[in-house]
């Protein structure tokens, strides 16, 4: 009878050990699953922005770049030439078109939409939606502050910037010290920052 309750025990244990490391793989897998998940959606917005500085059309006296932060209805507007009567037009500039990457709403919204329009605007949520971002982006001028700037080097002209997604973005996103906190084992979080050259100068 002993060697029946010993040998209980000891399955009982060993069960126990077994469940433990299945769930810490299982939990392990679901945050590496997220994290993968959350890279791709983050470097799709990123190449969809960085198409539109590809093709940016402008100047260093007029650069065809509008970034618009605010709590509210943020955009980044990026200007195109377009065919007018079969032809384009790089000398003139009023009859082109922007493509615009917007967030609108207040702070805890996250999804980014785009859109053309014929002026700079703002996309809104009957857009194309594009992805999402944590709940600060876009609205916050010391998180890697979207900018065009000019390389003193080259004398070309870049557009760079930071997008962070998270599993949840809305969650736990918050600036300190001029930082985006970082995510959490629960709420991973990726961010990408790149350069890209402005190819219609």
């Amino acid at each position: 009878m002993a060697e029946l309750i010993v040998a209980s025990i000891i399955v009982t244990f060993m069960m126990a050990a077994i469940f433990s490391v299945d769930y810490g793989l299982r939990k392990s897998g679901s945050n590496v699953s997220s994290e993968a998940l959350i890279n791709i959606q983050a470097q799709y917005l990123v190449n969809k922005i960085r198409m539109s500085v590809r093709s940016l059309h402008g100047s260093p006296s007029d650069t065809g770049v509008n970034i618009y932060l605010n709590n509210t209805n943020s955009s980044l507007c990026f200007r195109h030439d377009v065919q007018v009567s079969g032809a384009f037009t790089p000398e003139i500039y009023t009859d082109d078109n922007w493509t615009c990457f917007s967030k609108p709403g207040d702070l805890d919204q996250t999804a980014v939409y785009s859109c053309e329009l014929t002026a700079v605007g703002t996309c809104t949520t009957g857009d194309t939606f594009e992805g999402y971002v944590v709940k600060d982006m876009f609205t916050h001028a010391n998180i890697a502050d979207p900018v065009l700037v000019a390389d003193g080097a080259t004398g070309e002209y870049y557009f760079q910037m930071t997008v962070v997604g998270r599993k949840t973005p809305s969650a736990g996103a918050a600036v300190s010290a001029g930082a985006l906190t970082a995510g959490t084992t629960d709420n991973p979080q990726v961010s990408i920052t790149f350069r890209e050259n402005a190819g219609g100068y």
